[in-house]
């Protein structure tokens, strides 16, 4: 269930650790629930009831994976302010603002690839810009 095993990396020792996920993370706005792009348009028969069956599926998904590591990263605030990790310098959370199919991840499609990505660095841009300021 560890999809964002940020907490090994504390264990390890790291200073300086950086957490990307999926989905918006919880204790900030999102900018819109709407999910674009499911594959609704599919030929085969098959295709088109496992894409439906995951559409219905995805959100609940993506609930549980972020519920997990957000429990873990309350766990770790409350060690933090009890003094466990004095070497981390910072802990950042890079998520996107919006939430994304992340089942069209899976089918390649260069737009939607390129939309991805531009989102990914706008938003990695944004929740880094405190710690890596970049020219």
């Amino acid at each position: 269930m560890a999809n964002t095993p940020f907490r090994r990396a504390l264990e390890m020792g790291g200073t300086e650790i950086v957490v990307v996920t999926m989905v918006p993370w919880p204790e900030r706005p999102v900018y819109s629930f709407e999910r674009h792009g499911f594959i609704d348009d599919l030929f085969e028969g098959a295709l088109d009831k496992a894409q439906k069956l995951w559409n219905a599926f995805e959100p609940a998904l993506d609930a549980m994976l972020t519920e997990t590591v957000w429990r873990d990263y309350l766990l770790f605030d409350r060690e933090r302010q009890d003094g466990d990790y004095p070497n981390l310098e910072w802990l950042s959370i890079v998520a996107p603002n919006q939430y994304l199919t992340v089942g069209l991840m899976t089918h390649y499609d260069p737009g939607y690839h390129r939309r991805l990505f531009t989102l990914g660095y706008k938003d990695a841009n944004d929740d880094l810009a405190e710690v890596l300021p970049l020219p």
